[in-house]
Formats: structure tokens, C-alpha cells, sequence
């Protein structure tokens, strides 16, 4: 992950702790004289969000990757309902397991050998220092609720005066950076309350642990422009999308890898993945938001655990729970742009996509490179470490052919 000092926008990030293999694939056993290799795209190092879209409530997942002094770590997120929105710790493992379930899997060409063989939103952190500034006392403002959450100081407030919520920020050890005003102004002129969390005293950063934030209704707006404090000339972003049926951005384009175009390449050991969502999205001026995924839920994440480094288990079952609360039957999509900083200046707007599923595997039909000896030798030490992928059946000659496909870490 990206760490960032202090004075920098706080990097917020989803799916913390799940370390994936790069692009570069592992042999595979072969079976019936064919080989194929397999791989995952590069882990992506993004700005992670997720956000559930029920028809009676809206509930977005963040969690927070923060180098710098604990009294320093804030986070600011606009919501439409001061009145009705509730702030509430999540798990490591839910993020993990969309993480998980929406991977890219890689599989193929298969060649032939001659015989047998052998996978936010928006926040800001700075120094300490900023202070309200002498003058006549800002208008009031409207304190919805103020709370502990776990390790967290938690506050819901709105006001029709964006300097009194800055003011009210800071007095109370939330420390917003100044460069932050302009936004919370355009936020406050559309009539929005906001979400504000802080490291209560004497927490380390070592305490920081997701949350999730539900409010009424169907939102389908996400706030950019708070992601825009801090970041350089482009910022990365990920966004699981949970609903009813496949989510698109409406106001930025949209984009997917052409799958003709996927190549292996046996001299290299890799395919050209991450070379062509990189080129997806720098389309139209790098706005572009690429899918990858977007299936109906298949059980995976409500079974899916983990444990810490103590040894104690963590479930996905409780967030999925809320998250699917009011959507009967939930479809995940993930999308991922590498935005420029000037197109942080619009909201992301999400609405429902007419295209159709898109899952993980794929299946790459073209290879460069290729010789005898590509397949030569044995499985090494690291390979041999890799869990194994689940079995897929290919078509080969005629014949049901089943590759045992190993990853390496």
C-alpha cells in the first residue's frame, strides 16, 4: 500500500492483508500431452472502496491504510441524512473475501508436449496546528450524533455554514486540513451532512479498523471531490459495487478488456493483462472505469473466513448480511480507474448497466514465443507452495482434458 506523510490526503483502502501473486503465472500440471499456464493480474494498489445499493438503505465500506501520528488521522465523508446514518465497525475478512471472489483468473493456451505431466471516499489527514481562527463565532451546528466506535471519536453534523463546520471540526480534535474548505462549501450548498472520524486519545494507528457508514435510501452518488485532497496528478481507485444486476459509472465512460486480445507469452512468463487495462483506462483522457467483474453472488463471501496473527477468526458473514439486507438477489461488480486529478472534479454518478455477466476465469486463446523447451523442467520450490486453483475442464482434441493449475505467492 501507499503511505503517505501526514500533510497528505489519508490513503483509504479496501481489502487490506490479501497478498496476491503479480501477473508472472506458475507452470501448470499438464494432463493428456497438453500444457497450460495461469496467473492473475497485478495486485492493484488503489483507493478502495465498497458500497451496497438496497432499495431501503445505502451502506459504503472503507478502511484506512494511515502512516503518520494517530492525533493527526481523520476521515470526512458527505452524507444526504444527517438525521438517519450510523457509523459502525466492520471486518478485515469482508474485504477480503470480495477481494477474493472477483480476482481474475487467467488459464491457457493450451500446448501440446507429447505426453502426461504434472491463480472513500474522501478524507484528509494532517499535521496538527490548524486552528479557528479569531473572529465573530460561525452560526451553530447541528450535532446529530457524537459517539465512540471502537477504537474511533465519531461525529454526524450538518450546518448551512461550510467555515462553522471546518471550525467545529478542529475545536473538537478533528484535524481537517484547510485546503479542504472549498469542498465541504460545495458539499454544505447541496445541503448534505457529513461523517466525521478521529483516533479517540490514545489509540495508535495500529488500532485503525474499517467501518461502514449506512443511510437511508439509494445513493447513488459517490463524493470525488473529497478524494482529491491531498492526492498527486492521478489517483487510483477500486469500487466494489453490490446490487441488484450490473453497475456502471453514468457519467464517466466505461470499459473492458477485449479478450481477443489477451496474449501469453512463454519467453516472459506472463500475459499482457495489465498492459491492456492500463490502456482501457487511459481512453478518453484516462476518465475511463474498467470491469472486470460482475456476477450474481455464489455463496462465496458469506462463507468466507480468515484469522489474524493471533490466530482469532474473522468472518465476512455479518457485513454481507447488511449488505444484502434489502437486495434479493445481489450481483458484485468491480470497477477500477486511474483517474487524473482534474476529473476528481465531478461526483461518480453509478446506475444500472444493460450489458451482461463478466466473470473471473478467462480463458486466453493466443501465445507468443513458444518452443518445446518452454515447458522443460520441474516444478520449483515456490511453485510447489502455491495453493491450487479450482479444476477447469477444457475441450482438447475431443477429449476432457483437467488442469491442475498452481499459483505462485
Amino acid at each position: 500500500m501507499t503511505h503517505l506523510s501526514p500533510r497528505a490526503a489519508l490513503v483509504t483502502t479496501l481489502g487490506l492483508g490479501l497478498l496476491l501473486p503479480a501477473l508472472a503465472p506458475a507452470p501448470a500440471a499438464a494432463c493428456g500431452g497438453c500444457f497450460a499456464p495461469s496467473g492473475q493480474p497485478s495486485v492493484v494498489t488503489a483507493h478502495r472502496m465498497a458500497v451496497s445499493l438496497g432499495t431501503r438503505r445505502t451502506v459504503l465500506w472503507d478502511q484506512f491504510e494511515y502512516a503518520g501520528s494517530p492525533e493527526d488521522f481523520v476521515w470526512v465523508l458527505p452524507v444526504a441524512s444527517g438525521e438517519n446514518t450510523t457509523v459502525e465497525l466492520a471486518d478485515n475478512a469482508f474485504f477480503q473475501a470480495l477481494q477474493q471472489t472477483t480476482q481474475v483468473q487467467l488459464t491457457g493456451p493450451f500446448r501440446s508436449t507429447g505426453g502426461g505431466g504434472g491463480g472513500g471516499f474522501g478524507c484528509g489527514a494532517a499535521d496538527a496546528g490548524f486552528a479557528a481562527e479569531d473572529g465573530p463565532r460561525s452560526p451553530p451546528v447541528q450535532v446529530f450524533h457524537e459517539g465512540t466506535v471502537g477504537p474511533y471519536e465519531t461525529a454526524t453534523i450538518g450546518s448551512e455554514d461550510a467555515m462553522a463546520l471546518y471550525d467545529w471540526m478542529n475545536e473538537r480534535g478533528y484535524q481537517v486540513p484547510e485546503e479542504l474548505l472549498p469542498t465541504i462549501e460545495h458539499y454544505v450548498d447541496q445541503g448534505m451532512s457529513f461523517v466525521a472520524l478521529r483516533l479517540s486519545a490514545g489509540e495508535g494507528v495500529n488500532r485503525i479498523q474499517p467501518v461502514r457508514v449506512s443511510t437511508p435510501g439509494m445513493n447513488v452518488a459517490f463524493p470525488l471531490r473529497m478524494v482529491a485532497a491531498g492526492v498527486g496528478d492521478f489517483v487510483s481507485l477500486e469500487l466494489f459495487v453490490i446490487a441488484e444486476g450490473r453497475y456502471e459509472a453514468a457519467n464517466f465512460p466505461n470499459g473492458v478488456i477485449d479478450q481477443s486480445e489477451l496474449v501469453y507469452d512463454w519467453a516472459l512468463d506472463e500475459y499482457n493483462y495489465d498492459a491492456l487495462a492500463d490502456e482501457v483506462m487511459r481512453q478518453d483522457a484516462g476518465r475511463t472505469w474498467l470491469t472486470e467483474y460482475a456476477m450474481p453472488d455464489g455463496g462465496t463471501v458469506v462463507g468466507f473466513t480468515i484469522r489474524d496473527e493471533a490466530g482469532e477468526p474473522h468472518s465476512a458473514a455479518a457485513d454481507w448480511s447488511v449488505a444484502v439486507e434489502s437486495i434479493p438477489n445481489p450481483t458484485i461488480t468491480r470497477m477500477r480507474a486511474n483517474l487524473p486529478a482534474q476529473a476528481l472534479r465531478e461526483d461518480l454518478i453509478l446506475a444500472a448497466s444493460t450489458q451482461g455477466e463478466l466473470p473471473a476465469q478467462i480463458f486466453v486463446e493466443n501465445d507468443v514465443n513458444w518452443t518445446s523447451a518452454s515447458v522443460g523442467g520441474a516444478l520449483t520450490e515456490s511453485d510447489t507452495r502455491m495453493a491450487t486453483l479450482p479444476v477447469w475442464p477444457f475441450a482438447v482434441l475431443g477429449l476432457a482434458v483437467f488442469g491442475v493449475v498452481r499459483r505462485r505467492r
